[in-house]
């Protein structure tokens, strides 16, 4: 067991860096977890670049907030992740990402319409967009669950895209997914109209009544 809790935190790892590299993770931004019984999970931990992140800084933790291991502080978002796994216990695996196609999005409060065939293999159709919610509560989580039904991601009012699944091979197919899904609505055609839209749209700015 704690063979394959090691291999799985190296996983977390390997897969944080690897979104670090290709801008869906920025300095500390950005958190990824896996399930590894119905109430514990692995989870990155807050404030630590992701270019210096190692296995052991990997913390293990219940879903109601109780660490297990680990000398770090769960991220920030811990609460979403919990909130997601309660909500669909078939969910293994989420990535909270800073996909900059996907947050344009997400700023504006739109939806990415379904413009490739991995949206509909690994997402389900379109990425629908949650209801704001200050970030590090709760509410961020309980606002995706139903911009997650029957997808496998959703984008998170003035943050950023949450890809989920049921393994973390698939949760990153569906990770990929949603960092493309925006880029193709650029091309020419209805979905560049799409694209344009949104473009010219002011982004929603953060208001304290929505805290």
């Amino acid at each position: 067991m704690e063979q394959n809790l090691n291999l799985l935190r190296q996983e977390i790892v390997d897969k944080s860096l690897q979104a670090f590299r290709e801008g869906l993770f920025s300095g500390t931004s950005g958190n990824m977890s896996c399930r590894i019984a119905p109430d514990e999970m692995l989870i990155t931990p807050t404030s630590v670049r992701y270019d210096v992140l190692r296995a052991r800084d990997i913390v293990r933790m219940k879903l109601d907030g109780t660490v297990l291991e680990g000398e770090m502080q769960p991220s920030s978002e811990w609460r979403m992740h919990a909130a997601v796994y309660e909500a669909y216990g078939e969910t293994n695996a989420v990535f909270h990402t800073h996909s900059p196609y996907a947050t344009a999005f997400a700023v504006v409060r739109e939806s990415i319409p379904a413009v490739l065939i991995e949206s509909c293999v690994f997402l389900g159709g379109d990425i629908r967009c949650a209801d704001y919610a200050a970030p590090g509560t709760k509410e961020v989580g309980v606002n995706a669950v139903p911009a997650l039904r029957d997808r496998g991601g959703c984008t998170l009012a003035n943050t950023a895209c949450s890809p989920w699944g049921r393994t973390l091979r698939r949760c990153t197919c569906a990770r990929n997914t949603s960092r493309m899904s925006p880029k193709f609505t650029r091309m020419p055609g209805p979905s560049a109209r799409r694209w344009r839209s949104i473009h010219s749209k002011t982004p929603c700015a953060w208001a304290q009544k929505e805290n």
